[in-house]
């Protein structure tokens, strides 16, 4: 199996999930009261899972979810589960941001669960967003591949399209574009050989030096999630191109179940030769 959570999720309806989340909130919000706002997120952690224990519900921490795929394998850890049926994530933060949103998604999607909970125990008052999905993985592998600007420049290329394919077909979209890095990272040897530093250059002057992930001394991987305004990040790539000594961006956007693959090239560069 692609991947793997050590406490199956038991379905509730969303009326028990309300039910559940009130009394689970009641304990965050005397918890907040008592221990104020300035304790780090373990500590919150542990008091919340011994006073839910205390009050009869069932809970876990740091449950390991595996992702694998052919000898590549990444474990997340989730903060706590409720009644094997709700995820709570919680935080330390001055506010919440997309990433936050878009992790405790991740967790519900790669585990099946349906339900899920960001808190913030750091702001004055319990800052806290109800996250939920009904997207199986039957779902999340309907995705489509919209490939018609991507060239296979080099066998590299190539075999990251296959290789993208695959992970797509196994995992299912809507995932983490993090994970898809560090599959490809993990294939082509490591972080050592993936991520390699980079001159950046003005007016045939170094002005600075930045890590990439390659294909190749010539070919750069970039992996994105927009969803809006693809023109114009497509413009930013093109000039981050132009200020390097690489020849080509190999761009993946993975936006929810369309996947756009386009091959970004240096104006007036050389064909790219096929590695044998």
């Amino acid at each position: 199996m692609p991947v793997q959570c050590a406490i199956e999720a038991i379905p509730i309806s969303r009326t028990e999930y309300h039910s559940l989340d009130y009394k689970i909130m009641g304990i965050i919000f005397k918890l907040h009261n008592d221990m104020g706002r300035l304790l780090e997120e373990k500590a919150y952690q542990n008091a919340l899972a011994n006073r839910a224990s205390d009050a009869g519900i069932e809970i876990e921490q740091e449950i390991p979810v595996e992702v694998t795929y052919q000898g590549f394998s990444k474990t997340y850890f989730i903060d706590i589960i409720v009644n094997r049926s709700i995820i709570y994530e919680l935080k330390t933060v001055t506010s919440f941001n997309p990433r936050h949103r878009q992790q405790i998604l991740n967790y519900l999607l790669i585990s099946g669960y349906q339900y899920g909970k960001l808190i913030n125990f750091r702001s004055k008052s319990i800052e806290s967003e109800y996250v939920s999905t009904l997207l199986t993985l039957e779902k999340r592998r309907k995705f489509v591949i919209d490939s018609k600007s991507w060239k296979n420049i080099c066998e590299d290329s190539r075999w990251l399209k296959t290789c993208l394919e695959n992970l797509l077909s196994d995992w299912g979209a809507f995932l983490d574009i993090q994970l898809f890095y560090d599959a490809i990272c993990f294939f082509r040897g490591g972080e050592e050989r993936f991520y390699r530093p980079i001159n950046i250059i003005d007016n045939s002057k170094v002005i600075g030096i930045q890590r990439v992930p390659l294909l190749n001394p010539e070919v750069a991987i970039h992996i994105t999630a927009i969803k809006k305004e693809y023109a114009t990040y497509e413009q930013h790539l093109r000039r981050f191109l132009q200020h390097t000594p690489l020849q080509a961006i190999q761009w993946i956007n993975l936006n929810q179940l369309e996947i756009t693959l386009n091959t970004l090239r240096k104006s007036s560069c050389p064909k790219i030769v096929l590695s044998k």
